[in-house]
């Protein structure tokens, strides 16, 4: 994945633990599992904005942009059909 997906991950996430957990402590597992994405993203980003990556229309920039890290904007986040595992295990 790069940043972008890292972000758009997290935030995917983010809306399926609000629509999908049942207790407290699942809503801290999704939580959890999103930061990790949310960490890699900003990991990425830092690489990105620090080679110069972000300062000119690049494919780059476009990637970040149409996840909405960089437009102001919600991403658009399809959470409608669940993620499965690499053991086939629904997210």
């Amino acid at each position: 994945m790069n940043g972008p997906e890292h972000y758009a991950e997290a935030e995917r996430i983010m809306q399926l633990g609000q629509s999908r957990a049942e207790s407290h402590e699942d809503e801290a597992v999704f939580a959890a599992w999103a930061q990790v994405h949310a960490t890699l993203a900003l990991a990425a980003a830092t690489i990105d904005a620090g080679s110069g990556q972000l300062s000119a229309d690049t494919a780059t920039t476009r990637s970040w942009s149409d996840v909405g890290a960089l437009a102001g904007r919600p991403p658009v986040v399809d959470v409608s059909e669940p993620r499965r595992g690499a053991g086939g295990e629904r997210w």
